[in-house]
């Protein structure tokens, strides 16, 4: 899109400060961090999340291949009915869900469960 002299932006990524004034290269204080070697993590918890591997569930069919040593994250496109289902099964596995409450959706589950509704044809008056 261009308009008016205007472009698409750059690929938004970290570049080194270089000017002659550059407040963030002097590492003066009130500033931006400027990323260095000893910002980074131990290599035995990079990409953990309370010391387990996340795994992104989008069915159950996934939910059966995750181990215990994993932490799952359900995925956002999972309505409801199938996220409690995961949900049940990861409790029974032991399995932790880092994006849920497994508690607190089964138990509001069973409180707004629906009552099942009488068949209107077995109430019928000449039957």
């Amino acid at each position: 899109m261009d308009v008016l002299g205007r472009s698409n932006k750059k690929k938004q990524k970290w570049r080194k400060a270089g000017g002659r004034h550059n407040k963030i290269r002097k590492k003066m204080a009130g500033q931006q961090k400027m990323p260095s070697i000893g910002y980074r993590s131990p290599r035995l918890v990079r990409r953990t999340i309370d010391g387990k591997l996340p795994v992104l569930i989008n069915n159950i069919n996934d939910l059966k291949n995750a181990q215990n040593e994993n932490a799952i994250l359900i995925a956002s496109k999972v309505g409801g009915k199938k996220r409690i289902e995961i949900a049940r099964m990861a409790k029974e596995k032991g399995i932790k869900i880092i994006n849920l409450d497994i508690e607190k959706i089964i138990s509001e589950n069973k409180e707004n469960k629906p009552e099942e509704k009488e068949n209107p044809k077995e109430k019928t008056k000449w039957t």
